[in-house]
């Protein structure tokens, strides 16, 4: 959760540095969309595949941040920019929280 904080924070320093033309508040209003889809989408399936879900989930976040991890990502970034990342990622809180509570039972 502090790297998504940190990435909020540090957006417009961030894409100016990786010289994209990408503006921050459209940027985080994309991300930010997509988070919600990510998150109706993990409420939609949480009950009938949680952990199809959850690995799918933590698979796709581990790619996506061994793929923005390099600098050469950049460029790919700019062909996706339309698919974020957001919905991929935002529902593994619920994902992994509600996981364990099925385990503990």
């Amino acid at each position: 959760m502090l790297a998504h904080n940190l990435l909020y924070t540090y957006i417009a320093s961030y894409l100016q540095q990786m010289r994209l033309a990408l503006r921050p508040d459209t940027t985080l209003l994309v991300f930010g969309v997509a988070a919600l889809g990510g998150i109706w989408i993990t409420g939609v399936f949480i009950d009938r595949a949680l952990r199809r879900l959850t690995l799918a989930s933590v698979t796709l976040f581990t790619v996506a941040a061994a793929i923005l991890a390099r600098r050469a990502a950049v460029h790919c970034a700019r062909a996706a920019r339309d698919r974020p990342v957001g919905p991929r990622v935002r529902g593994s809180a619920t994902q992994l929280q509600t996981a364990m509570g099925e385990a503990a039972r």
